[in-house]
């Protein structure tokens, strides 16, 4: 008799997790034309007067850190506060999953937006980062092939633009924090400042 009401039961919560999924799909399609419509059809970004990043490609994981960021209003951001926030709190909490996998399975190709003559100092600084001035290789967490994984977001196909402002943003917080006595921030737990 036990085994019987505990099968009903895990059916009965099976359903409830499939019902919710299907109810909200024409929503969820709704809400990613909405975020195509700053990150391009096939989630490219661009460059104009804001930098909007790519999210092609992009990793799972850091796509709903990003979403958890912005949902507990840690982004020091004034563009994200502006156009993020907003379109984040319009979102079910049940659906930050299925954009994070949608986009992730868009092809990022190059952005190929930089200029060439940075190239091989840039590869040399992504390789084998800058020992003299205590700057690790990004390659260590990013990947060699720039791809990133869970949390670390995918450097690969980014706009130049964007990966500049990051950078600068992480040199300033990596300032604020080494001044303020509380050290580095562990690597895996930076939270981006633009989505």
């Amino acid at each position: 008799m036990q085994a019987g009401k505990l099968k009903f039961a895990f059916r009965t919560a099976a359903l409830t997790l499939l019902i919710p999924a299907s109810a909200y799909t024409g929503e969820l399609e709704q809400k990613i034309a909405y975020c195509k419509s700053c990150h391009g059809a096939h989630g490219q970004g661009y460059t104009a007067s804001y930098t909007i990043p790519r999210l092609a490609g992009q990793q799972i994981q850091y796509i709903e850190n990003v979403f958890k960021a912005l949902e507990g209003d840690r982004r020091d951001d004034p563009t994200a506060k502006i156009f993020m926030m907003p379109a984040e709190r319009s979102i079910k909490l049940g659906m930050h999953s299925a954009f994070a996998k949608y986009f992730n399975g868009l092809d990022a190709g190059p952005a190929d937006d930089g200029p060439r003559d940075l190239v091989p100092r840039g590869m040399r600084i992504y390789d084998e980062g800058i020992p003299g001035a205590n700057v690790p290789a990004c390659a260590l967490c990013h990947g060699a092939d720039a791809k990133g994984s869970a949390a670390i977001p995918r450097l690969a196909g980014q706009h130049y633009s964007y990966l500049v402002s990051q950078l600068m943003g992480w040199k300033v917080t990596a300032s604020i924090r080494k001044h303020s006595g509380r050290g580095p921030r562990p690597l895996g737990k930076a939270v981006p400042r633009t989505c």
